[in-house]
């Protein structure tokens, strides 16, 4: 197999672990969102954001902009779609729930 082949195969399969992963983060998302009884719209969109961009730096990506309509199923908006979202290391290092417990609690404390 040629080096561009192996690159691309490589590329390909880290793609899909990318998306099986985040398929599967947003999973638990919802069903915390659900187990909260999370209603606020603003919330939601938030805790589903911030999921994909933990899902993304913990496995090595960087978010962008443009990866946001896709996440929350909507159609694409040309504002800088390649503008990267980094989210502090301090949530990167948190368990998934904890990600959770502290956006929830953000919106709370307001």
């Amino acid at each position: 197999m040629s080096r561009d082949l192996q690159d691309t195969a490589k590329y390909c399969l880290e793609q899909i672990e990318l998306s099986i992963a985040t398929k599967n983060y947003l999973k638990q998302t919802y069903e915390y969102l659900d187990m909260m009884e999370i209603e606020n719209p603003t919330m939601i969109i938030s805790c589903v954001v911030m999921t994909a961009a933990w899902v993304y730096a913990n496995m090595g990506y960087e978010f962008s902009k443009g990866a946001v309509p896709d996440i929350l199923g909507i159609p694409e908006n040309e504002n800088n779609p390649d503008t990267v979202i980094r989210i502090t290391k301090r949530y990167v290092k948190m368990q998934h729930h904890e990600l959770m417990d502290a956006i929830i609690g953000a919106f709370n404390e307001n």
